[in-house]
């Protein structure tokens, strides 16, 4: 069995490039009509087809089936669970993406997994579509949890997050706002989610480790994040509500501004996946957070109090 079936993503890029091989992977999809072209933000051949939240890659391009993730599932999480139906589509997931052949070997030796997400517009009764959230599992003989990177290649977000999946996370919470281009680190140790505030779908690419475990269940304990972050008075516009089971002292989260991380040699204008053609080893922060102590307090120092 392979490390990832035992605590990871289910699978390894080893397994993707022997099922491309024999035919299991759809490797080319024709894209529809309609279908709007994320090239330039990707920095790979994809077309989204926005009403059946479909990626659709192009034949240099192997990716996993989607997965298809519906508002039932979110329901331990949301605000008013019973405004959740449980067939109604909220996203879709590819995961293992390789951006060319040449470059699965290079995934698989540093054990790193891209994955694309798109999210519905709309609302879930009173919030925003969102993700459900996770907080990331620690690095093997390591405190240190792992971290994630975000990319948005269609569509305005939100990323929020908390430090930690306790009560006390609530004292720590942080909101990017993110648009087409934009780049956004999870620091280990902090919560996560992704907020669709658009009137389009959302898709985002996310750079993680292979071995990484997307943890649910403190938050689902909590009924989700220490906020709730539901639709404003206006398209774009957006509230945050308490969550009463982070208690009653929680403020309003700090707002962090879009910014370069050249140091992570994250650049607005380069996607993602040509960085890592073009430089295979910029994702060292991935690997080994642990060796990145000192710059993980400082990433959020820029956001000032009451979002």
């Amino acid at each position: 069995m392979s490390p990832c079936r035992a605590r990871g993503h289910g699978f390894d890029v080893r397994e993707i490039l022997v099922l491309v091989h024999n035919g299991f992977v759809t490797d080319i999809q024709t894209p529809y009509d309609d279908a709007i072209d994320l090239r330039p933000r990707a920095g790979i051949p994809v077309f989204l087809h926005p009403d059946s939240l479909s990626l659709h890659f192009g034949p240099e391009v192997p990716a996993m089936e989607a997965e298809k993730r519906e508002a039932g599932e979110l329901r331990p999480v949301l605000l008013q669970p019973e405004a959740a139906a449980p067939d109604e589509l909220l996203y879709s997931v590819y995961r293992g993406i390789i951006p060319s052949p040449a470059a699965g070997e290079e995934l698989v030796q540093r054990g790193l997994i891209y994955v694309a997400l798109a999210l519905r517009p709309g609302t879930i009764g009173p919030e925003l579509s969102r993700t459900r959230g996770h907080i990331n599992s620690p690095a093997p003989g390591t405190p240190v949890a792992y971290p994630e990177v975000h990319e948005i290649w269609h569509g305005h977000g939100l990323l929020y997050l908390q430090c930690g999946a306790t009560r006390d996370a609530a004292q720590e919470t942080v909101v990017v706002p993110m648009s087409p281009g934009d780049k956004a680190v999870v620091a280990p140790g902090w919560a996560s989610l992704l907020v669709n505030v658009d009137t389009e779908p959302l898709v985002v690419g996310t750079w993680r480790s292979i071995d990484c475990i997307l943890q649910h269940d403190a938050l689902a304990l909590l009924g989700g994040m220490a906020h709730y972050i539901q639709a404003g008075d206006r398209p774009g516009a957006y509230t945050f509500t308490p969550n009463p089971h982070y208690g009653e002292a929680i403020g309003a989260p700090r707002l962090a501004e879009m910014q370069d991380i050249k140091d992570f040699g994250l650049l607005k204008e380069e996607p993602m996946l040509t960085s890592f053609r073009r430089n295979p080893d910029y994702l060292r922060f991935m690997q080994r957070p642990q060796d990145f102590a000192d710059v993980w307090p400082a990433l959020y120092e820029n956001a000032p109090a009451g979002a």
